[in-house]
């Protein structure tokens, strides 16, 4: 689907980024994949240069999961923090409300654009924090992070995959890498490398998102 703009052209609408069949009802533990239908619309972002972007950048504002950091620009190469990685996600599930027992970070504040998503998260162990009950909402996200709340959110799935990457740092990494290069959600930094230390970019967040839906839908 495409919706063209007077600023930007929408996303080639020769095979849609993610396949849409809203009668599956695909179910996790914690969450049934939406129905994701909204035409793919780039709208009034004027900063979506890289071709590898857009289709994704396009189709996250289509279903409402992204807004950008302002009308004109979405900052594909700017970084991610925690807070914004944890919205992303809990509105690409449909932005669940977090039960009343959800527990609470101390530097999560009341009120504040993140806290239903990081609440509902951590209630469904996507995310443990940073320790001492601290979630570290303005922190970049790193892409090992993000890709691990994704691997969280469909409950942890085994791969018998090689691991293509040899720059991992931490075993807890991983599990959730090898899953997410044998299901095609991320090809890497390079054939062998992954870079799952740096802070993953708003760009490289909607490609993850996008392969992510694509890979559950």
């Amino acid at each position: 689907p495409t919706v063209t703009t007077a600023s930007q052209p929408a996303p080639s609408a020769a095979a849609p980024i993610v396949p849409v069949d809203c009668d599956a009802a695909i179910r996790f533990s914690v969450w049934t994949v939406p129905c994701w239908d909204g035409a793919a619309t780039l709208g009034d972002f004027a900063d979506i240069d890289a071709a590898w972007q857009r289709e994704p950048v396009g189709w996250l504002v289509g279903n409402g999961i992204t807004t950008g950091i302002s009308p004109t620009r979405f900052d594909p190469d700017g970084s991610l923090s925690r807070a914004q990685a944890a919205t992303l996600i809990w509105r690409l599930v449909g932005s669940p409300t977090p039960p009343s027992d959800a527990p609470s970070f101390v530097d999560v504040p009341a009120g504040s654009y993140y806290e239903d998503a990081v609440r509902w998260m951590a209630r469904h162990a996507i995310t443990t924090g940073t320790g001492g009950n601290r979630f570290s909402p303005d922190a970049p996200a790193t892409r090992a992070e993000f890709v691990t709340f994704l691997w969280r959110l469909v409950d942890q799935p085994g791969s018998n995959g090689d691991m293509p990457f040899v720059d991992l740092t931490a075993p807890w990494q991983v599990s959730s890498i090898r899953w997410a290069a044998s299901a095609d959600i991320t090809t890497g930094t390079g054939a062998t490398t992954f870079a799952p230390n740096a802070t993953v970019t708003r760009g490289q967040a909607a490609a993850l998102l996008a392969r992510f839906a694509a890979s559950v839908s």
